[in-house]
């Protein structure tokens, strides 16, 4: 390849299989180990084991996903395409946190529920949303700038959510 590629999306396969002997000879050169069955690319002079998709993936260092910021209002719009972590900071009496859309089975996703500089803001939670027998929570609600998480794994369109209050932000 004449130029270092700026995205994957710009990787040119040059070759698709070799062997485990066989290291790939260009800066971006992708292909499979078939002795590992693992996707490897050439990068900066050395062959890189790439994550695979409908493997078990082992990572070295950690994995974090960005925090979407939502933008608080009477009704919070949610997507599950968005982040694995979303954040809202609540601005008024009362808001709801929409359904999400584009949720995938087993996705889990972290909300960070702040209240803004005065407090006393509450939160309600669409009907997708499943906090088990104990119901939607009551947020920590009394001190301003205090944080409060909801984790939630989608299945079957709902989010199954678990509760923890309290947090400094």
């Amino acid at each position: 390849m004449s130029s270092k590629p700026t995205a994957i999306d710009e990787v040119k396969v040059e070759k698709v299989i070799w062997p485990a002997t066989k290291q790939p000879a260009a800066l971006g050169e992708l292909g499979m180990d078939v002795t590992t069955g693992k996707p490897r690319v050439f990068v900066e002079g050395i062959a890189q084991d790439l994550a695979a998709v409908g493997a078990n993936n082992v990572f070295t260092k950690a994995q974090s996903a960005a925090i979407k910021v939502l933008t608080p209002g009477t009704n919070i719009p949610v997507s599950g395409k968005d982040s694995n972590v979303q954040e809202v900071t609540l601005d008024r009496a009362t808001s709801q946190l929409d359904n999400a859309t584009d949720l995938t089975d087993g996705q889990t996703i972290v909300f960070l529920i702040i209240q803004d500089v005065t407090g006393n803001r509450a939160l309600t939670f669409g009907s997708n949303y499943d906090f088990g027998t104990e119901g939607a929570p009551d947020l920590t609600t009394s001190i301003a700038g205090q944080l409060d998480t909801i984790t939630a794994i989608a299945r079957s369109g709902k989010l199954h959510c678990g509760v923890s209050r309290g947090h400094t932000a």
